[in-house]
């Protein structure tokens, strides 16, 4: 094997690495799914338009018609990471379901269903977070999938919404 054929093995190596450290694996996702990222790191930019850096936020929920909680989870960590990237203070989602639960809404979260805008930015405060970020994955059955970002302010209640 020649010294470039060996440096380009590394290369690919590296950049292999790389991609799974930064948790760029899509292999979690259904197939019609890979790709989203693109759309939700887009969507995250949008609604975040104008926000100060180290704004204090929380991802609240990720809703997703006919996709397994693990569908959810995944779509969460990737608008976490790009929030993280865009150098916002990311408040802790393990406390964020703590709040949940003391709150009464974990059935909320189990059906899948919609939190109010009222019982998010109460999340919100309860949080003392600045903004709320929510999302929802739709499409499917031959539609083409879009992710809907939204957050609202905490404090002026104002909401934004990007959908790609």
């Amino acid at each position: 094997m020649s010294k470039r054929n060996v440096l380009l093995m590394l290369v690919a190596l590296c950049l292999v690495t790389a991609v799974y450290a930064q948790g760029w694996d899509q292999t979690q996702l259904p197939v019609d799914l890979r790709g989203i990222d693109v759309g939700i790191r887009r969507a995250v930019d949008d609604v975040m338009e104008g926000v100060p850096e180290w704004t204090k936020v929380a991802v609240v929920q990720v809703r997703a018609r006919d996709f397994e909680r693990s569908v959810r989870n995944h779509i969460t960590r990737l608008i976490e990471r790009n929030l993280t990237q865009l150098d916002y203070d990311l408040y802790d989602r393990d406390n964020m379901q703590t709040i949940i639960r003391e709150r009464g809404f974990q059935e909320g979260m189990e059906a899948n269903r919609a939190f109010t805008d009222r019982e998010l930015i109460a999340l919100g405060e309860t949080a003392k977070v600045e903004k709320i970020i929510v999302a929802v994955l739709d499409g499917g059955d031959g539609v083409p999938y879009t992710i809907t970002v939204s957050m609202i302010d905490v404090r002026t209640t104002q909401k934004r919404s990007a959908t790609r």
